[in-house]
Formats: C-alpha cells, structure tokens, sequence
C-alpha cells in the first residue's frame, strides 16, 4: 500500500515517534514563518508539520489575543526606562529583554508577517546575570537583529549553520508510506524537489516534496532479488537502478514521453553478475558501477556502450563513489576490506594501479560516502565501525586486501585490537552492520555545515554522529528493522529513513529540542 500525506497535515492523532528526552523547565516562544524564510535566504518554504499557533505572546486562540495584548501593555507601562535602556543596549552577548506588547509588535513590524507562528523552545532564564547562555538561540540572535543590538551582521553562513544543526535536528517521525514488501533504497534529489524509493516490489515511486505527492510509478524490469542500487543524474533529468542483473536501467523523471533504456555494462565473466553500486559522474556524461566480480564499469551514456572496465579488488566492490566535482578521482570499497582511490587521467585498465588504499577496517566496506570537497569521505563496515579519512593520509597504492578474511554479516567482536596500520581520522562506533549493505553520509553543507554524519543501522536506529567528537549526537528510534538507507533533505532539517519494516518514516525538528549544545 502506497500512502500519500498532504504537506499541511497537521492531525493531532498522527502516529508520531518522539524523541524522549525532553528539555525541562521551559517555555515556548514563536516566530512567525516570514522571518524563518528570511534567515534561510528565501529558500526556505515550509517547516515540517509544526502546530500553527495565530498568536504571539502566549494564547492559541486569536480572540484571546487582544485580551493578553491589552494586559501585557498594562503591565509594561511600570517599567522604568532605565529597566529598558539597559535590555536592550549593545552587547551582543545579552539577550535583549522586551516587554508586553514591544515584544509582539517589534517582531510584526520587522517583517510584516502572515499569522502563522511555529513553536519551538527555548530555557526560561529571566535573569540578566544568565542571559549569556542563552546569546547563541535562535530567538536571542532574532530579536537582537531586529531591534539592531549588533554592530556587525549576525547571520553569517556559518551562524545559520550553526543554529540549523544545533536547534533544528530531525528528530520527531512520523510515518510517510508503508509498502508490502522491503524497502532498499530512498534518496531526496539534488535540489531536494525529489524523493524517490526503491523497493523490494520492483517499484521506484517519485514524489514531489512541495505537496508529497507521487507523480510517478516506475516498474522495474529484470530485477531478480531486488533493485540494489539507485542515483539521480546531476543534471536531474533521470535516474537510474541496479540490480542482480548485467543491465542498469536509465529513466526519464519528467517529460510525457516514458524513457526505459537497458545499458549494458557487459560483464567480465561469471553467470550471476550484479553492480551493487552506480554513481553518474558529475557531467552526467558517463556512470560507474562497482560489481560482484571485483571490477569497476565506466560506461559512456552519450554512445551507449561500456567504456572501460579494470579489476580494482580482490572481492565484490560494494560501494564506489566520485570524490569531487571534477569526475577524475573516484573511491572504491570492497569486502576485501580496504577502500582505494583512483585517478582516471593516468589509469591504465590492463595494469590498474590506485593512488592511494585507505587501511584500517576488518571487515568488508559496505557503503562510501564522499565530502564533496576533493579530500575527505567516510566508509561504513561489517567490522561495526565507520571511518572518516583524509586523502593526504593514505596507504600506498600496492597494498592488497584480505580477501581470504572476508567478513560476512553478523560477526561483532567488540574486542578486537585496532588495525595495526589504521590511517583513519576518526572512527565512530555505535550503529549495527548486518545482513545487507547499511549506508552512512555526511550531513547537508546548508544547514548543518556538514557537521554531522548519519548512518543507518540492523537496530532499527538512525544514529547521527558528530564528525569532531565522534560522538553520537541522537539515535532515531521508530522502525523495527534494519535501516538500510535514510537521507537528509539538501535545504530543509528533514530527513527520511526506508526500512526493512516495509516502512519510510519522515523526521522534522521536534518542537521541544531547541538546545544550545
């Protein structure tokens, strides 16, 4: 069963998952919409499924409004100037302390705002010695800007990122659809205007993100288990997915005319082929897969046949990924247990030589996930850990893997001693690898600075982990399977986890989890 949700379903019966831990001692403030689309920039559209509350100081029903509006003047007419003088002075450390109606008025005035105001918390500290706590909240850097209490600009890109990734986790789920069989795949597009699954059912289902609607149903064709992998193409005009077959599909999203073309990668040998991963390359010009049979595939998508094929490892790649937007160096990892990278200008197929192998997990990789910025990437492993690493630290090219040690799904030891030649930066523990090839990325640049990195899990969890402290920051409890793959939305704290469950579940900002951290 396919279910589709209205972007402005706001039932209080929904089947929400909330986070537990909730902040104690406090009070809610609101902002109104307008001035969360002018601190993103004008991107930003909606919020979620936030309660809408007409009111500003305090009532939820707009008749009451006036009444506390008319009190609240009452009572502010008692405060001295001084008292006020000295609020709302010039350091912008101190949270400027506004009175009755001011507070109301100064935020309706700003910005002219439509009555729709979303709640969210905040630590109730009325008092001026501890006002420093609170300088980096949203709302302290809101009113101060508002009422011009900083001499230079407050939002930077690296403010906003900051209050995003710090006030603004999705962490309260709901459920999006439920569909009879596995869910393996599900990935918002570049843009954030696509969300699309694939299931275990053959289907891959696109939804618009500005109604959550699905606008279309694709049948996948030779599939045999399972479609494995999916990709959007840069350009966003297709998409395409793999399976235990030497064929990858590419389809059109838009357009009247239906486009299924079969590209066939032509395997080296052997009866059961299967690419477990593809990526397009940054141009949209060309794909890459990485197969059961230890090679890499280039296939050419303007003249519609393979380009190139070397044997990179010594057992099935599971993942291989482009690191940077120049389409020359790309990673791959295999269950031989290491991840290499290779540079296309100078790769000769016949004597394929890597430039670098990242040594230090002791299990199969399952999943690789690229920065973006041409120097760091994550790998997620059957030996339970996920490793962060810088290309300028890495093993040399002639390294060989340890096929004969391959690791199979469920083999936990959580004794064992630390790879004696580990090059990783940072190793985060914490998440269960096991039974299918479980996914982890670095969290958006807009919002979060890529701050965080998020994986799957075997637990039914999604754990996000802080790239510096490696730390976990939150664990999303909700499914009762194994995660396998979950994104975060590019422009908005949302983020959507498919499950072995037969379940997707949609995670927005929990209106109690303002915390400054």
């Amino acid at each position: 069963m396919d279910i589709d949700i209205d972007e402005d379903s706001s039932s209080e019966n929904e089947n929400y998952e909330e986070e537990e831990r909730v902040p104690q001692q406090a009070t809610t403030q609101r902002i109104s919409l307008d001035f969360l689309r002018a601190f993103f920039g004008g991107g930003f559209t909606r919020w979620g499924n936030y309660t809408v509350d007409a009111e500003v100081t305090g009532s939820s029903e707009g008749e009451e409004e006036a009444d506390n509006d008319e009190e609240n003047e009452e009572e502010s007419e008692g405060v001295s100037n001084a008292e006020r003088s000295s609020s709302s002075s010039g350091d912008p450390n101190i949270s400027p302390k506004l009175y009755g109606t001011a507070l109301a008025t100064n935020i309706k005035n700003a910005t002219n705002p439509s009555q729709e105001f979303y709640t969210f918390n905040q630590n109730n500290n009325n008092n001026n010695n501890n006002h420093k706590s609170n300088a980096g909240s949203l709302t302290s850097r809101l009113f101060a800007r508002e009422i011009s209490a900083y001499k230079h600009l407050p939002f930077t890109p690296s403010t906003k990122n900051h209050i995003t990734s710090t006030h603004f986790l999705p962490l309260k789920a709901k459920e999006f659809c439920q569909y009879g069989e596995h869910v393996f795949c599900g990935q918002f597009s570049h843009d954030g205007s696509v969300y699309m699954t694939a299931c275990q059912d053959g289907h891959l289902r696109l939804y618009n993100t500005a109604t959550w609607r699905r606008f279309k149903l694709i049948l996948a064709r030779y599939i045999g288990w399972s479609i494995i992998d999916t990709d959007y193409s840069p350009d966003q005009r297709f998409v395409a997915y793999s399976s235990w077959s030497p064929y990858v599909h590419l389809c059109n999203i838009y357009g009247e005319a239906e486009i299924h073309d079969a590209l066939e990668f032509v395997p080296v040998g052997g009866d059961r082929f299967c690419l477990f991963s593809i990526k397009f390359s940054p141009d949209s010009r060309a794909m890459i897969g990485g197969a059961n049979d230890g090679c890499v595939y280039f296939y050419d998508l303007e003249r519609k046949e393979r380009e190139m094929v070397f044997r990179g490892h010594d057992d099935d790649i599971n993942s291989v990924s482009y690191l940077d937007g120049s389409g020359n160096l790309i990673v791959s990892g295999s269950d031989d247990e290491l991840a290499k990278l290779w540079d296309t200008r100078i790769l000769n197929p016949d004597r394929p030589k890597p430039v670098g192998v990242f040594v230090g997990h002791q299990g199969g990789i399952t999943h690789i996930s690229s920065k973006g910025d041409g120097r760091y990437l994550i790998t997620n492993a059957k030996d339970q850990e996920l490793k962060l690493w810088d290309i300028r630290n890495i093993a040399s090219g002639g390294m060989r893997g340890r096929s004969h040690r391959r690791f199979y799904y469920g083999f936990r030891d959580t004794t064992r001693a630390p790879h004696p030649e580990d090059k990783s930066l940072m190793t985060y523990r914490g998440h269960v690898v096991s039974r299918t090839l479980i996914r982890a990325y670095f969290s958006p640049l807009h919002t979060t600075g890529q701050r965080y990195i998020y994986s799957g899990s075997a637990n039914g969890c999604a754990y996000i982990y802080d790239v510096l402290s490696g730390k976990v920051v939150e664990t999303l409890k909700g499914h009762q399977s194994i995660i396998r793959d979950l994104s975060w939305h590019p422009f908005i704290p949302e983020l959507i986890t498919t499950s072995w469950d037969c379940t997707v579940r949609h995670w927005t900002p929990h209106p109690l989890a303002d915390r400054t951290r």
